[in-house]
């Protein structure tokens, strides 16, 4: 902060608990600068500035900053002599030969991430913890469990600490424990519905940064205490790196997920940058995996929902001597600067862009500062120092005389998501015992007793279960969890017709995942709603909306949780935005699963900045014929290529409005660009959270499907063709030269049939006047999966010869004919496989026309669908690759040799991926790490 604050700022923020406000402040001529700068745990410049002052207070926080630190001796030496009477009570814990806590801290003892408070604070043999949570190695806990029954009512603990409530399962009369409570929260918004009456049973709140506090402040009546250092080096810090940087930047996380939709546009700003080797990862990879990704780069781009939060990602970076970029808020701040590697950044694109090309104006110089800033997070964030500081921390705070406690109702415990995040180490037992207690519940309240959210409850709970084991399973399992909580919601809906979240959820849920008579109903009930008035239905702002990893791309659930927080802060009269946020998303489903069109327009209007409704307003545009409409959709994908986390949906979009109706985009080649720069540097995690086929995906794409998991548009079933062209497409637009050529072909049109598999769902013209076969996926990937595209078409093909076609290219016209003549030898004459580079080792890269038997195409499993073979990884390359681990002979087809594949794997890129995924990018593996469970089917009683 480089503003001067005012006396009476600083003295207002340091006695609400806002630390990290006043410790940024520059304000050097005032002790509080110091005494906030040790309670944010840095205290080493506090201590020397606390000593230039005479103040008392100055004495007091000094003594409080020395215990923090560990010298116990001069923390006594310093209280002793001061007369308040937080000194007095913290002199007293201090004096104790041991302090107990009773904690709910994560239970992962991992060595290798970043929460280490509860295995590093063991060490601190000042306190002696007694963790509650579902693992072995902790005090047994239970769902519902009676916070009495975790403690010696004799000797009862010093204080009571849980770190990341909403992840928590708190006993529910927490309130009844016999000494101060202190909890720390960080993404409280995202969990709002459910938190908020838990937010109300602590005596203190703990959060990381200013912007955090701002969000929790106006929520509670408690005090709320920046404290930043929650997060520490893993206990297993990885060696000091050496040798050559080949990546200019590292970004991993949710790149691209519509929650965190502004970090598209941030991200976009990055791709767009010129001759920059950049690695994104749309997803979590392991521990280790992760730091050899850091050590190959030289910055790690920072991005967190609250600006000044602390970034334990940036931490990780600086620890293995890659800089950092974070924005300009970041609490990180208070420890580092520009001369230790750590740069900051407005939150916008083009402060971003700035800032990266004032770095690497002189990236050597920057390169020297990390490995500086190397040394001082090693020493500050080594996971011991930062557990015992942060209990010494939660020691003052538990010391804080306060008045008596305010007695709060008792919150219910509930599920935080369907599978993100933390989950409890017991975690089936765990849902168990808590879907049942919400289902005993249900059971015996009277039936003129249950209120709309009395019978949400239960029903959101059996809905969470069954998404959560669904995402991993081929086939449907447990649908009694479904068929129980859409009968408690209509019994809920006829008690109670006008609960406007009640219908909602039933809607949702039963076009997911209900049957036949489910999706009747809850289309009819659709319709209705969607023609009523919003005034019509009730509303409260904690009526369970579902938990934000549910159906996620079906609704906002970002600006909903946003607009409830700020209703509690400020009492705004937010129904009404409530209100169109709901019946956007109605109009949504109902574009998607009647067709009517208009009702994406709809959505946009009640709520125009979610990108999933406008990326479906532009296809129906698109689809419309009418080329004024048409026009109308060019500028919304524009912004959608590079703003939003439909970058290639919305580009090969256009580029089908090109072909469809000769309307270009102005700046197609800048366009153009931002794609091949996605390709080329972002890939998906390896382990994502949903299977492909699995029942969750395919509810969520929302579609007419047969039972291979497509909808099919058309399928020819005459003649018998000796050939399968098999392509995977997206929107129509991949293969405008080959279905140019392709009638030329020399042999007769009724020996090949041309399947086409699109991702999404726009069949243009071309494809419309060409394929014999056109199937679409509706993939629900941020990046194309082209190997799920072409086992789709396998499927469907009925040719003995397959053909993969993975570039648009012009075929000779004698291709096919050439393929016919090697494919109808005798079977011991025959190649296994014949493709345009002859699979040259260090080649596949350029591997873009594979043909095989379809025999042996099921013999080597299909193609691969793990998440990390999505995009530019996709296609046959790893395929040919398994056929050499196999030793199978893989030919050339000379005709085909000399076109090169339009978009390449960077060669630093894929060493590099081979370093960080040993295992998936081995040129050894000859299993596909994740097999289409159709080809699976079709491959059973098949032997080499």
């Amino acid at each position: 902060m480089n503003q001067k604050i005012a006396d009476g700022d600083l003295d207002s923020a340091f006695a609400k608990g806002d630390y990290h406000f006043v410790a940024a402040s520059n304000r050097d001529d005032r002790w509080q600068t110091y005494a906030a700068l040790g309670l944010c745990a840095n205290s080493r410049p506090a201590l020397e500035g606390l000593g230039r002052f005479d103040d008392a207070e100055a004495r007091f926080y000094e003594g409080v900053v020395h215990w923090i630190d560990g010298n116990e001796e001069a923390a006594i030496r310093l209280l002793s002599i001061c007369q308040n009477e937080h000194a007095q009570n913290l002199l007293a814990f201090i004096r104790k030969p041991q302090i107990s806590v009773l904690t709910q801290l994560p239970w992962q003892r991992s060595l290798a991430g970043p929460h280490s408070v509860l295995h590093a604070g063991e060490f601190d043999k000042k306190f002696k913890l007694k963790n509650l949570s579902f693992a072995e190695a902790d005090a047994p806990y239970r769902v519902g469990g009676d916070i009495h029954d975790y403690y010696d009512a004799s000797n009862p603990p010093d204080f009571y600490l849980a770190e990341m409530i909403e992840w928590q399962m708190i006993p529910p009369n927490l309130q009844e424990i016999p000494c101060p409570t202190v909890g720390h929260t960080a993404d409280f918004d995202m969990h709002i519905q459910g938190l908020y009456p838990w937010l109300q049973v602590f005596d203190e709140l703990f959060v990381t940064d200013t912007t955090e506090r701002a969000g929790v402040a106006g929520l509670v009546d408690v005090p709320v205490t920046t404290m930043p250092k929650v997060f520490a080096l893993p206990c297993e810090t990885p060696k000091e790196p050496s040798g050559a940087r080949p990546l200019d930047i590292v970004v991993t996380g949710n790149v691209f997920h519509p929650y965190f939709d502004e970090k598209a546009a941030l991200y976009g700003a990055l791709r767009q940058l010129p001759n920059m080797r950049n690695q994104f990862i749309n997803g979590f990879i392991g521990h280790y995996n992760y730091y050899e990704l850091l050590t190959k780069s030289k910055l790690s781009i920072v991005f967190i929902r609250r600006p000044g939060a602390f970034p334990s990602r940036g931490v990780e970076a600086l620890s293995v001597g890659a800089g950092v970029l974070a924005q300009q808020e970041s609490v990180m701040g208070l420890w580092l600067g520009e001369e230790q590697g750590f740069h900051t950044y407005d939150s916008t694109s083009t402060g971003l862009r700035q800032s990266v090309e004032r770095i690497f104006d002189d990236v050597d110089s920057f390169q020297e500062a990390a490995l500086r800033g190397m040394k001082i997070v090693r020493d500050e964030f080594d996971p011991r120092r930062v557990a015992s500081q942060y209990l010494r921390m939660a020691t003052y705070v538990a010391a804080r005389p306060r008045g008596q406690r305010k007695s709060a109702p008792q919150p219910t415990q509930f599920r935080v998501a369907a599978w993100h995040g933390w989950v409890p180490a017991d975690m089936q037992n765990t849902y168990t015992d808590l879907r049942q207690a919400h289902l005993e519940v249900w059971k015996q309240l009277p039936p003129d007793q249950h209120s709309a959210d009395s019978l949400t409850k239960p029903a959101r709970e059996l809905l969470l279960e069954y998404s959560g084991r669904t995402r991993r399973l081929y086939t449907p399992n447990d649908t009694h969890f479904v068929d129980t909580a859409l009968n408690i919601m209509r019994t809920g809906m006829l008690m109670h017709p006008t609960s406007l979240v009640l219908r909602f959820n039933f809607i949702r849920s039963a076009l997911h995942f209900g049957n036949d008579e489910d999706i009747g109903l809850a289309a009819e009930l659709l319709r209705k709603t969607i023609e009523s008035s919003p005034d019509e239905f009730e509303l409260s702002p904690f009526d369970d909306i579902m938990t934000w990893d549910y159906c996620h791309e079906f609704f906002n659930y970002k600006r909903y949780f946003a607009t409830i927080t700020e209703h509690i802060r400020s009492e705004d009269q937010a129904l009404s935005v409530l209100k169109d946020i709901i019946f956007a998303s109605l109009h949504y489903y109902f574009g998607r699963f009647v067709g009517e069109t208009g009702h994406y327009t709809k959505a946009v209007t009640l709520d125009p900045h979610f990108a999933t409704y406008q990326v479906w307003r532009a296809r129906e545009l698109a689809a419309s014929g009418d080329k004024q409409s048409v026009a109308q959709a060019l500028p919304v994908l524009q912004t959608l290529v590079l703003e939003s986390v439909y970058p290639v949906d919305a580009w090969t979009l256009l580029q089908a409005i090109e072909l469809d109706h000769g309307i270009k985009v102005g700046n197609e080649n800048a366009l153009n660009r931002e794609i091949v720069s996605v390709y080329t540097q972002t890939i998906e995690d390896k382990e994502a959270d949903v299977l492909p086929f699995s029942p969750y995906d395919i509810s969520q794409r929302l579609g007419h499907f047969n039972e291979t998991g497509v909808e099919v548009v058309r399928k020819n079933t005459q003649g018998r063709p000796e050939i399968s062209i098999l392509l995977s497409d997206m929107n129509g637009s991949r293969y405008p030269k080959f279905y140019a050529s392709v009638q030329q072909q020399s042999i007769a049109r009724d020996r090949y049939e041309i399947v086409s598999s699109d991702a999404y769902c726009h069949v243009s013209k071309m494809v419309d006047a060409n394929a014999d076969t056109i199937l679409l996926s509706r993939q629900t990937c941020y990046l194309p999966k082209f190997n799920m595209g072409y086992n789709f078409s396998f499927i469907h093909g009925r040719g003995e010869i397959a053909i993969l076609l993975q570039e648009d290219v012009a075929l000779p016209t004698n291709a096919l004919e050439q393929v016919l003549q090697i494919f109808t030898k005798p079977a011991a004459d025959q190649p296994y496989c014949v493709t345009n580079t002859g699979g040259a080792a260090g080649d596949f890269g350029n591997t873009y026309f594979v043909v095989m038997t379809r025999r042996n195409f099921l013999l080597v499993q299909g193609l691969d669908e793990s998440p990390f073979f999505a995009g530019l990884y996709g296609g046959p390359a790893e395929l040919i690759q398994r056929l050499h681990a196999r030793g199978k002979t893989v030919v050339e087809l000379e005709e085909l040799s000399s076109t090169p594949a339009a978009v390449q794997i960077p060669q630093n890129l894929d060493d590099l991926l081979r370093s960080i995924a040993p295992d998936t990018a081995s040129p050894h593996r000859q299993e596909p790490i994740v097999e289409n469970p159709y080809i699976q089917g079709l491959r059973e009683g098949l032997h080499e």
